[in-house]
C-alpha cells in the first residue's frame, strides 16, 4: 500500500483523514510507514471516543460524483472500526495467504526519496511466483508506478536466474527507428543489404510513424479543451516541427532522457524495455504520454487559469521524474538539473516540446504564432537568418541535417561547435600556438592553458619538458578539468552543444565521473565517423563569430579512423611520443563556474600529493584556460606551499581586499589571517589571466554602472566568484588543521568533506551569500564609515576601519552588552548586575504552588527542591552576588551561557563583538562550536591587549543609549590595565577560585532562533549527568544566562524542567497529565470567530500537525506548555510568537520589514514546536529506560531516572534523524 494519509476502516469501507479547510486535499503528514500505523492507532482510539460521546456514532463525510461534500453519522463500535494493518491481519487469519506492506508515496513525490529502494529490496525478497498488489487512493499513478517497477526487478531477477528474459524481444529490438542509437550505422557501406530489406525497413518504420501519430492525436484530443481542438490540430498540420516534437515527446525522446540514455552500456535497449513495460501497465495511465498530456494541458490553459495550468506543469515535472527514474536511479546531478530546470520559468527541461506557445495562442485565438523548435534557427542564433547567408552550407539544409542526426551522442538537436576562442589569444603573455592562454605560474612548476589543439598540446608538452629538464623521477602530469564532451577532428577540439543553447554548456552531463565522460566521448567519436560515412567524408560543424553568432560548416575528413580522435587518444599518443611513460593524462570534470566538489579535491589532492615537487610538472586545461584551470592551480599552489611549510600557512601579510563574509569566516577558524594571506598570495601568483579577486572588483564596478537585468547579472558573477574566494579559504583552513605527516593519505580519505561537514557555522556563514546584494561585493577598505546608529567622529570611524586583528579586524567593534530598558521592572527579585535574575522551582508541584503564592521573593523558594535560574549576561560583580542568592558556596550550580558571539569582560562589564554597520545586530554563525567560541574570545582578547599597547594603554570601546525613543551607538576610549580584560571562562575560574561551586560550559545558541538538536542533546546530557550523580538532588541548580536573559535563558530553562520533570520527577509530570480532563463540548456555547484563543494556546496549524504525528503529542505538548508557562517571568515563549504574527498582520503586504518579521514569528513558532519534540523525545526515552529495567522498584518517589542504559537509547539529533516527518513539518514555512 502506497497511502501517505492516515487511513481507517469503519463497517469495512475506508474512511481518510482531511483537514476541514482542505477536505478534497491530501492530508500527508509522515512518510514513515512506523509512524503513519501510530497515527492510525491514534485515530482509531480517537473515533472510539467520539463515538461513546454521541451515543456510539461517529460524524463522517462522503464525496459526491458533483458537489460539496456529505456529513452524515455512521455507528461504530470497537470491532468495527478497524486500521489497515488490522484489517489484512484479519484476512490472513480467514485463510488468504496474504502480507501487508506500507510504502507511503505522496502524490508527485519523487523517486530520488528512497522508496524506490524500499520497493525493490521488499520484491527481490519475494519468490518470483508471488503475485504482486499495488494499491494507492484512485488506483492510477503511484499504482501503476508500483507496477512498473515491480516488472522490472522481477525482469532482473529472472536474467540472474537463468531464466528467460521476458522483455528480451524488446531489448533486441534494433529496428525502432525512434530510438536514436548512432551504432547501428555502420563506419563503412551498408553491409550488402538489398533493395528488398530496405524497402521493408522503411514500411516497418512508416508503419510506426503513422501509429505513433494516431496516438499522438488521442493524447491531444484528452488534454485539449474540447472548444479548441480544431483550431490547434489545424495548427499543427501546417507546423511540422511542432507536430514532430511531440511525437517525439510521446516516444519519450526527451532531451534529458536521451542524455541518460548516452551514460549507459545499452541505453537504446533499456528505454526499449521501459517503454514496453510501462505500455503494459497502461490500463489505467500511461507513464510515459501522461508527460505529453499534461504539457499540453498546462500550455492550453497558460494564458487562461494560471493555477490550474501550474498543477498540470507540476504533474509534467513529476512524470517527467518518474519515467526518468525508471532507468537510472542513481544519476543525481541529472535529477538534480530536472529540479532546477523544472523550477517555474523554465521548459527546456521539457526538450523537445519546451515551447508550445503556439498552442496557448491558438486555443486563445491568436494568429501568426511561431514555434520555436530546438532546431529552428532564431533558437540560437537570435534569427540571424541574414547573417548567415553565403556560408557554405545553406540553413535549411543545415537544419534538416541537424534535425536527421541519430546517434547516441550526436543526436537531433545537437551540434559540434568548434572549441577555439582565437579573440582571447591577444595580449597574452606567452604565445604556443594552438594553446590560448598558456603560462607558468612563477616560482612554480605548475602550467595552464585553455583546451589546445593536438598541435598545441605537443608543443606545450614538449616545452614543458625542456623546462623541467632530463633526470630521474620526472613526471609531467596534464590535469584536464573540461566536463563537457569533445573529439578531435584533424586535430582540432570540437564540443558537444545543444543547438538552442550553443553557447552554453550541456548541463545534463553536469557531475559525471572521468570513466563515464571517456565513454560518451568515445561514442561521441563513433557517431561521428558514422555521420562523415553517412556525408561521404563530411561532417557538419559549427563556428562561433566574433558577434556571437554561430554558423554551420562543412569540415572534410580524408581518414575518419585516424583523423577522428578522443581526447584520451590525443592525449596518450602526443604524450607517449614526446614524453613517454613519463606523461599522465588524467581527467577530473568541473562543472564550469562553479568551485570544485568534493570528489573533484579528493581526486586532485590524491595526485598533487603523489608527486616529487622537485621532478614533476602539473598542466591544467579547461575551455578558456581561464576560471577552472585558474582555481585549479591555486589549490595546487596551496597544496604544494602547505607541504612545503610542514603544515604552517607561511605567506607574506597580503595587501588584498577582503569582505565581510570573508572576515566572518576568518573569525571562527584557527589562524585566520595566516590563511588569507597564503589564499591571498596563492591567488596572485596564478593570476594571469585570472585574478579571482579582480574579477570580484570588476563585477561589482560593472554592477554600479549598469541597471536592470545587466546589473543583476554582474551582481551573480561577483557573488558566484566571491563564493569561489570564500571556499579556496576553507580548503586552506582545512590544510591548517591537518597534520603534515598525514598529508600523503589526504587524497584517498574523504576528511575534506567530514571536516566542513562537522562544522554547520561555515554553512551558516556562506547562507550570508544566498540572497546577497551588491553590498556583499563591496571590499571592506571602501565602504561608508558612518551609518546610522554608528559613531560619527571621524578619528574612532578611522581607527576601526583600521583594525587589523584576527578577530577585532577591520570594521568591527566591541560594544558594552547592557543598555537602557534591558532589565524587566516587574520581576520580584533584583540582582545588581545581572540583568532580569529569577528562579522558579524544577518541581512540577514546587512551581505551580509558587506560582499561586502571594509571595513569590527567592527565599519562599527554599525548601521547593532543585532550582533553575536565569539572568541576563552579568558582570563580574553582578555574576559574583548572583551566585552569593544561589548560595553557590554551599550549592553546586551548572551553569550554561547560551552566548553564541564572542564575549570579552573589560573592566568588569561584558562587551560583544559586532559589525560597525551593523552595530545593534548579533553576528550569526548559527552551528559554531564551543570550542571555536571560546578560541574566539582568546584570540579577541589578544587583540584588544595589542591595541591596547598600540594606543597607550587606551582602548576604544562601543557603548549603547537611548535619544528620543531609539537607541544610538557611541565610541569612547577607555583606559585600561592588561588584566581588566578577562574571557567568560576565566571570569568562571576567578569565581571558582573564590570558592564558589560553579560549572561553567558554553552551549553556543543563535538568538531568537531555537537551539540546534546538537545543544538540546547536550543539555539533556549535562542535566542528566548532574542530576543522576548528585548526591542531594534538593539542593540541585541549574544557571542559564544570554544576552537579555530573555529568549534563549528562557528556553533552556524550559529544556531544563522538561528533563528534569520527564527523567526524574515523572510520576508528578504524568499525574498533572493524567489529571488533565478535556472540557465537555457544550453545542449551547458558540465560537465568536475569534482566532486569539486558540493561537494563545500554541495551536498552529503545525504544531497540530506535530501532535498529530508524534508518538506523545498531546503529553508532550501539555508538558512543554506547563514548562513554558512556569519559566515565563520573562518571556512566555508561547505568547511572543503570538505578538509577532499580530506585527506581521499589521506590517505592509510585501515589505521588508514584514519579510523580516515574518521570518522572527516563524523562528519563534520553530522554537516553540521543537521544545514539543524534545519532551516527546524525553517521553520516548523515559519509556525506554523503564521498558529495559522492568521489574526494579520504582518507589523512589520520582526522585531518580528511569532505569537501564542511557547509552541505548538515540542522541537527539539522530532521533530527529530516524523521524523524517518531523523535520518535513518543521520546515513548513507557515504561521497558520
Amino acid at each position: 500500500m502506497t497511502r501517505e494519509e492516515p487511513l481507517i476502516y469503519i463497517g469495512g469501507q475506508p474512511y481518510v483523514l482531511r483537514e476541514a479547510s482542505h477536505p478534497t486535499e491530501t492530508y500527508s503528514i509522515s512518510d514513515r510507514a512506523e509512524n503513519l500505523e501510530e497515527i492510525e492507532a491514534r485515530l482509531k482510539n480517537d473515533i472510539l471516543r467520539e463515538s461513546a460521546r454521541y451515543g456510539g456514532l461517529v460524524l463522517v463525510h462522503s464525496e459526491p460524483y458533483s458537489g460539496p461534500l456529505r456529513p452524515s453519522w455512521v455507528s461504530v463500535s470497537p470491532s468495527t472500526v478497524l486500521t489497515a494493518r488490522e484489517l489484512f491481519a484479519e484476512v490472513r487469519n480467514e485463510g488468504f495467504s496474504v502480507r501487508y506492506h506500507r510504502t507511503p508515496v505522496a502524490r508527485d513525490q519523487s523517486p530520488q526519496d528512497g522508496y524506490l529502494d524500499t520497493y525493490a529490496e521488499r520484491i527481490r525478497a519475494l519468490p518470483t511466483r508471488t503475485q504482486l498488489v499495488f494499491n494507492c487512493g484512485a488506483g492510477v499513478v503511484r499504482s501503476t508506478f508500483a507496477m512498473s517497477v515491480a516488472l522490472l526487478v522481477r525482469r532482473r531477477m529472472l536474467v540472474d536466474q537463468g531464466r528467460p528474459d521476458p522483455y528480451g524481444v524488446a531489448a533486441a529490438n534494433d529496428d525502432d527507428g525512434d530510438v536514436r542509437d548512432g551504432a547501428k550505422s555502420p563506419v563503412g557501406g551498408d553491409g550488402g543489404v538489398g533493395a528488398a530489406r530496405r524497402v521493408l525497413r522503411q514500411q516497418s518504420e512508416q508503419a510506426r510513424r503513422d501509429r505513433s501519430l494516431l496516438r499522438l492525436m488521442h493524447v491531444l484530443s484528452k488534454s485539449l479543451p474540447p472548444g479548441s481542438q480544431a483550431t490547434i490540430l489545424a495548427l499543427l498540420s501546417s507546423q511540422s516541427n511542432l507536430l514532430e516534437n511531440l511525437r517525439a515527446a510521446l516516444l519519450g525522446n526527451f532531451d534529458i532522457v536521451l542524455s541518460l540514455l548516452s551514460t549507459l552500456d545499452d541505453g537504446s535497449g533499456v528505454k526499449k524495455v521501459v517503454d514496453a513495460i510501462v505500455d503494459d501497465c497502461d490500463a489505467m495511465v500511461n507513464l510515459r504520454e501522461s508527460i505529453v498530456q499534461h504539457r499540453v494541458r498546462y500550455a492550453s490553459l497558460a494564458l487562461l487559469d494560471e493555477r490550474t495550468a501550474t498543477a498540470y506543469r507540476q504533474s509534467a515535472l513529476a512524470a517527467l521524474e518518474r519515467y526518468f527514474f525508471l532507468r537510472r536511479p542513481e544519476v543525481k546531478h541529472m535529477i538534480t538539473r530536472l529540479r532546477k530546470e523544472g523550477a517555474p520559468g523554465h521548459f527546456f527541461i521539457f526538450a523537445p516540446v519546451q515551447d508550445l506557445s503556439a498552442i496557448a495562442k491558438a486555443d486563445r485565438g491568436g494568429e501568426g504564432a511561431v514555434v520555436l523548435a530546438p532546431g529552428a534557427a532564431g533558437a540560437s542564433g537570435g534569427g540571424r537568418a541574414g547573417e548567415r547567408q553565403g556560408e557554405r552550407i545553406g540553413e535549411e539544409w543545415a537544419e534538416q541535417i541537424i534535425r536527421a542526426r541519430s546517434g547516441i551522442i550526436l543526436r537531433p538537436s545537437t551540434i559540434l561547435k568548434n572549441d577555439q576562442w582565437l579573440a582571447l589569444a591577444e595580449g597574452q603573455s606567452q604565445h604556443v600556438r594552438g594553446a590560448i592562454n598558456f603560462r607558468r605560474v612563477p616560482g612554480t612548476k605548475l602550467y595552464g592553458l585553455s583546451q589546445p589543439t593536438e598541435e598545441g598540446i605537443r608543443t606545450v608538452v614538449r616545452q614543458v619538458g625542456e623546462e623541467l629538464g632530463e633526470g630521474e623521477g620526472r613526471r609531467i602530469v596534464w590535469i584536464g578539468v573540461r566536463e563537457e564532451p569533445l573529439v578531435n577532428i584533424n586535430g582540432t577540439p570540437y564540443v558537444l552543444r545543444q543547438q538552442a543553447v550553443s553557447l552554453r554548456n550541456v548541463k545534463s552531463y553536469s557531475g559525471i565521473s572521468a570513466k563515464r565522460l571517456e565513454l560518451l566521448e568515445a561514442r561521441l567519436k563513433d557517431d561521428v565517423l558514422s555521420e562523415l560515412t553517412t556525408f561521404e567524408g563530411r561532417i557538419l560543424v559549427a563556428s562561433e563569430a566574433d558577434d556571437g553568432s554561430v554558423n554551420p560548416l562543412w569540415e572534410a575528413v580524408e581518414d575518419g579512423p585516424s583523423q577522428v580522435k578522443t581526447m584520451r587518444e590525443v592525449m596518450d599518443k602526443v604524450g607517449g611520443e614526446e614524453c613517454g611513460e613519463a606523461f599522465t593524462f588524467i581527467r577530473v570534470p568541473i562543472t564550469a563556474e562553479k568551485f570544485p566538489q568534493f570528489q573533484d579535491l579528493r581526486d586532485i589532492i590524491e595526485v598533487v600529493t603523489s608527486l616529487d615537487m622537485d621532478t614533476s610538472a602539473v598542466i591544467v586545461n579547461d575551455q578558456l584556460g581561464r576560471g577552472r584551470t585558474t582555481r585549479t592551480l591555486v589549490v595546487i599552489k596551496l597544496l604544494q606551499d602547505w607541504m612545503r611549510s610542514g603544515g604552517t600557512p607561511k605567506a607574506k601579510r597580503s595587501d588584498r581586499q577582503s569582505y565581510v563574509v570573508i572576515n566572518n569566516l576568518l573569525r571562527v577558524v584557527r589562524n585566520g589571517f595566516e590563511v588569507k594571506n597564503a589564499v591571498d598570495a596563492a591567488i596572485t601568483a596564478c593570476g594571469e589571466p585570472f585574478d579571482l579577486l579582480e574579477s570580484i572588483e570588476n563585477a561589482r564596478q560593472q554592477a554600479e554602472d549598469s541597471d536592470g537585468p545587466t546589473r543583476a547579472m554582474w551582481i551573480a558573477r561577483g557573488i558566484r566568484e566571491l563564493r569561489g574566494y570564500f571556499f579556496l579559504i576553507l580548503f586552506m583552513c582545512f590544510l591548517n588543521e591537518c597534520r603534515p605527516s598525514t598529508w600523503r593519505e589526504m587524497g584517498t580519505t574523504s576528511s575534506y568533506e567530514t571536516w566542513v561537514k562537522d562544522r554547520p557555522v561555515f554553512r551558516t556563514i556562506q547562507r550570508e551569500l544566498d540572497d546577497a546584494g551588491i553590498e556583499a561585493l563591496s571590499p571592506l577598505s571602501r565602504g561608508a564609515l558612518v551609518e546610522r546608529g554608528t559613531a560619527s567622529d571621524d578619528e574612532v570611524a578611522d581607527f576601526v576601519a583600521h583594525r587589523d586583528g584576527r578577530i577585532l579586524s577591520a570594521y568591527s567593534l566591541l560594544k558594552s552588552d547592557f543598555f537602557s530598558g534591558l532589565q524587566k521592572m516587574s520581576l520580584p527579585e533584583r540582582v545588581d548586575g545581572s540583568p532580569n535574575f529569577r528562579r522558579v522551582p524544577l518541581s512540577t508541584t514546587a512551581a505551580t504552588d509558587l506560582a499561586q503564592s502571594a509571595a513569590s521573593s527567592l527565599s519562599t523558594a527554599q525548601g521547593h527542591g532543585p532550582l533553575v535560574y536565569g539572568s541576563g549576561m552579568p558582570t563580574v560583580d553582578g555574576l559574583r552576588r548572583a551566585l552569593e542568592k544561589m548560595n553557590a558556596r554551599e550549592t553546586k550550580v551548572l551553569w550554561q551561557s547560551l552566548r553564541e558571539e564572542p564575549v570579552l569582560f573589560v573592566s568588569g562589564r561584558p562587551h560583544v563583538l559586532r559589525l560597525f554597520d551593523r552595530p545593534l545586530e548579533n553576528v550569526i554563525t548559527t552551528g559554531v562550536t564551543t570550542a571555536t567560541v571560546e578560541a574566539m574570545e582568546v584570540e579577541l582578547k589578544k587583540d584588544l591587549l595589542r591595541e591596547r599597547e598600540k594606543t597607550g594603554g587606551k582602548v576604544l570601546l562601543h557603548d549603547e543609549i537611548e535619544e528620543n525613543g531609539s537607541f544610538t551607538v557611541t565610541a569612547m576610549w577607555e583606559e585600561i590595565q592588561p588584566t581588566d580584560i578577562l574571557t567568560p571562562r576565566e571570569v568562571y575560574t576567578i569565581m571558582q577560585n573564590e570558592g564558589f561551586r560553579v560549572d561553567y560550559e558554553r552551549l553556543p545558541v543563535t538568538d531568537e532562533q531555537s537551539p540546534i538538536p546538537g545543544v538540546f542533546s547536550r543539555i539533556e546530557r549535562r542535566m542528566s549527568s548532574a542530576l543522576t550523580t548528585a548526591r542531594d538532588k534538593e539542593n540541585f541548580s541549574a544557571a542559564w544566562n544570554c544576552q537579555m536573559g530573555r529568549g534563549r535563558t528562557t528556553t533552556g530553562m524550559v529544556a531544563c524542567a522538561l528533563v528534569y520533570r520527564i527523567l526524574f520527577d515523572r510520576h508528578a509530570a504524568f499525574e498533572m497529565a493524567a489529571s488533565y480532563v478535556e472540557p465537555p463540548e457544550d453545542h449551547n456555547l458558540h465560537w465568536d470567530g475569534r482566532e486569539a484563543e486558540p493561537l494563545l494556546q500554541g495551536e498552529y496549524k503545525l504544531v497540530l500537525q506535530l501532535v498529530g504525528v508524534l508518538k506523545h503529542g498531546k503529553l508532550a505538548k501539555r508538558l512543554a506548555d506547563k514548562a513554558i508557562d512556569d519559566m515565563e517571568a520573562v518571556q512566555n515563549l508561547r505568547l511572543a510568537i503570538h505578538s509577532f504574527v499580530l506585527r506581521v498582520e499589521a506590517a505592509e503586504e510585501g515589505s521588508k520589514k514584514r519579510a523580516k518579521l515574518f521570518d522572527q514569528a516563524l523562528n519563534y513558532l520553530y522554537r516553540y514546536a521543537t521544545l514539543i519534540v524534545f519532551a516527546n523525545f524525553l517521553l520516548d526515552k523515559a519509556s525506554h529506560l523503564s521498558d529495559i529495567s522492568a521489574g526494579d522498584s520504582d518507589d523512589d518517589g520520582g526522585d531518580a531516572p528511569a532505569g537501564g542504559d542511557e547509552s541505548t537509547f538515540l542522541s537527539f539529533e539522530a532521533y530527529l534523524a530516524e523521524r523524517p516527518e518531523i523535520k518535513k513539518i518543521l520546515t513548513r514555512r507557515t504561521l497558520e
